[in-house]
């Protein structure tokens, strides 16, 4: 009777560590979500403030550079990387930059899927 209980006295410790370790990753992952975040929204400021300096005027790439080389942030090292999108938006407004909390919504949830 004493083995039978010591063993499932092992048997819930396992369960707890185990659990402890589930609840460790899942508050790992949420604090890089937060991260991701919030690098998004300094992005996104970032983004807007260049637009508005522009003033909505083309601006030319240095020689040598793509106009639709952009900086997007990147997760997990806190640094950016380069953006190899499509032409189609060379010399128009970034299609996100509406304001509209649903893309940005959508380009967050973008972001997120790829953590």
């Amino acid at each position: 009777k004493l083995r039978n209980m010591l063993q499932k006295a092992v048997a819930l410790r396992r369960q707890l560590e185990e659990d402890e370790e589930r609840v460790r990753r899942q508050l790992e992952l949420e604090e890089r979500q937060q991260q991701t975040r919030e690098h998004y929204l300094e992005y996104r400021e970032q983004r807007q403030r260049q637009h508005l300096a522009t003033d909505g005027t083309d601006a030319h790439p240095a020689s040598g550079e793509s106009a639709t080389d952009e900086r997007k942030p990147v997760l997990g090292n806190g640094g950016f990387a380069r953006d190899v999108g499509n032409d189609a938006d060379v010399g128009d407004d970034d299609v996100h930059d509406s304001g509209s909390d649903s893309s940005e919504e959508d380009e967050l949830n973008v972001l997120l899927e790829h953590i």
